[in-house]
């Protein structure tokens, strides 16, 4: 994990966003004809965090707009994503097949890539906890994974 704290005290601008909040923010500027300005507010940031970006399938305004943030920082300013889907799964986000190789091309070129491949760290504290059921009742470990991954 990046530590932010780490980058903002090397006096890097960093502004994080969980992606569907972005997104809205940014087909609002759309709406308004401001997106200009808004992509120009971005700009005096050194690292844009997108965070969550495959929680939820987009619609093709949403993706046309993401693909559009992603062109414009592209060699010009750094992003980190947060994905729960690998790049190959990156056809269930975005809504055009060519936009999704363009959006990946671009986001993978200078990349540093870091894959995390383990439990979510959230799962393994519940186990742990041993947190009580519904019914009040302490959920084993084995039934406490069943509940999580359903």
């Amino acid at each position: 994990m990046i530590s932010l704290k780490k980058v903002t005290l090397q006096s890097i601008r960093v502004r994080h966003y969980t992606t569907t909040a972005l997104v809205q923010e940014m087909q609002q500027a759309r709406a308004d004809l401001q997106i200009e300005k808004f992509l120009a507010k971005l700009d005096k940031y050194s690292v844009i965090v997108l965070d969550d970006l495959g929680y939820v399938k987009k619609s093709d305004a949403e993706t046309h707009v993401l693909f559009e943030l992603i062109a414009h920082r592209y060699e010009t300013g750094s992003i980190i994503i947060t994905s729960n889907q690998s790049f190959g799964e990156w056809d269930k986000i975005f809504t055009d097949p060519s936009m999704t190789v363009a959006a990946i091309d671009r986001v993978v070129h200078h990349a540093i890539i870091i894959e995390i491949q383990a439990d979510s760290y959230r799962k393994r504290q519940a186990i742990s906890n041993n947190i009580n059921t519904s019914f009040g009742q302490k959920a084993s470990p084995k039934s406490m994974t069943e509940m999580i991954t359903r």
